[in-house]
């Protein structure tokens, strides 16, 4: 067993791509996608070549899109990837004194969401994840944050894996999460 993991969830941005549609996505790409920064859809599996193929840079979004699903990648997919590329950012690893077995005491953290319940509206019904098929993934809470932020203030002197600005990310994280409320930390269980 390894070390779980946080990372900062862009929860409102998450949910604009998980009911989104093709034309949406696109327009969100495009809000996304400055002059300066490269584009999120930079190439595409071209299954006639089996190779992967580079976007020119002035392909449209729209056209960019249209070429994956011709190229027969899966929506879900799409979504999936746009989600890690555009709503998951920054990465601490969590102390044993932080982590999912000492704070929740393996069960469901109280109040948090699971990936796949908040991703279940983008997955087509044949394809709806089977219970108990969870990834350890959760939306946490801001009481769920500081119960962790607690565990480890307690344990200060055995913490091991995080230090002093590792503790103090995580506390600007749960103030930014209660302040912005279209952000939440996600805690990824590494199995």
């Amino acid at each position: 067993m390894g070390t779980d993991y946080l990372h900062l969830l862009d929860r409102r941005r998450a949910e604009i791509i998980i009911h989104a549609t093709e034309s949406e996505l696109a327009a969100l790409v495009d809000a996304t996608t400055g002059i300066t920064r490269p584009h999120v859809w930079q190439e595409y599996w071209d299954s006639n070549k089996e190779a992967s193929v580079k976007f020119l840079p002035h392909t449209s979004a729209t056209d960019r899109l249209r070429v994956m699903i011709a190229e027969g990648k899966a929506i879900e997919a799409i979504k999936d990837e746009l989600l890690r590329e555009l709503c998951i950012g920054g990465w601490l690893y969590l102390d044993y004194w932080g982590c999912y077995a000492e704070v929740f005491e393996c069960v469901d953290p109280p109040g948090a969401i699971t990936w796949e319940a908040f991703t279940e509206p983008m997955r087509a019904p044949e394809k709806s994840r089977e219970p108990g098929g969870a990834q350890g993934t959760y939306l946490l809470t801001n009481d769920n944050v500081d119960s962790i932020i607690r565990s480890l203030d307690k344990h200060r002197s055995e913490v091991e894996i995080m230090n002093d600005e590792d503790i103090a990310r995580l506390k600007s994280w749960r103030d930014f999460c209660r302040k912005f409320s279209g952000f939440c930390v996600l805690y990824q269980i590494d199995f």
